[in-house]
């Protein structure tokens, strides 16, 4: 096993579970090879697993527990795990995708790209109600579940919200977290009416310069089979072709971040 992906997958870990599991009813919890950030809501966007190189059959089956017969959910399962690690997940209802979801890295700062669109930080409530409502219409997500799990996230202060607007309407949104040395996006956002047109590219590379510093070791995404080009383009690079096993994640859902339903 590498021991910098197991670190990374470590680090994406904390990520998550600071991001997704920030509501009231959340569950956050982090064990040997495998981590479950849940909000216990009913999207399944919202609840957010992984299954890391080290992780075991019993790894699985201790996941496979905390998420119970009907709790909706992604589980997003390293390219080494082991096939029957992963089949406790299927054995639990879960299905895996046909595209493989990357873990991408990129180790430094991306240069900021030129556009006519501003980008700026949420400062305001009004700018934070623009990003989750743009992030509900990208991925189709109810927008009071949003409020709740990783709204709370920004509100506490454990996620920064940015925004690109053209004029004084909010076109794309990607949201960042810090954990120890490491940034992760933790989502990104252009709905499909504004998409190709750099808004998205704009909003990212001045989110992550914004942000980077110093003490900055890398940032960290997963990546969607729709967004891959996207980061690829801007520095990031693949270090685990994950394979994700998801339960109660609709088909607009699945065609919105193209994984073939």
């Amino acid at each position: 096993m590498d021991p910098a992906l197991q670190k990374s997958w470590e680090s994406f870990a904390s990520l998550c579970l600071d991001f997704y599991a920030a509501g009231d009813e959340a569950e956050r919890v982090l064990s040997d090879g495998w981590f479950a950030a849940l909000s216990r809501m009913s999207s399944a966007e919202l609840n957010v697993c992984g299954l890391s190189p080290r992780a075991s059959n019993n790894s699985a089956s201790d996941l496979a527990q905390v998420l119970g017969t009907d709790q909706p959910g992604i589980v997003f399962t390293s390219e080494h795990l082991l096939p029957a690690s992963r089949r406790v997940l299927t054995d639990a209802g879960f299905i895996t995708g046909e595209i493989s979801e990357p873990l991408m890295r990129c180790g430094y700062p991306p240069e900021v790209v030129p556009s006519k669109f501003k980008v700026s930080r949420c400062e305001t409530d009004r700018d934070l109600k623009g990003a989750l409502r743009l992030t509900s219409e990208a991925h189709t997500v109810d927008l009071d579940l949003l409020d709740a799990s990783i709204g709370q996230a920004a509100r506490l202060g454990a996620a920064q919200v940015w925004l690109a607007h053209e004029g004084e309407q909010p076109v794309s949104t990607v949201w960042i977290c810090r954990s120890g040395s490491g940034i992760g996006v933790m989502e990104m956002m252009t709905p499909k009416r504004h998409q190709g047109r750099g808004a998205g590219r704009a909003v990212l590379t001045t989110a992550l310069a914004a942000t980077w510093s110093t003490a900055t070791s890398e940032a960290l995404l997963l990546a969607t089979p729709a967004g891959r080009p996207l980061y690829e383009s801007v520095g990031f690079e693949t270090i685990d072709d994950c394979l994700t096993c998801y339960r109660g994640l609709e088909d607009s859902v699945l065609a919105a971040i193209g994984q073939v339903p």
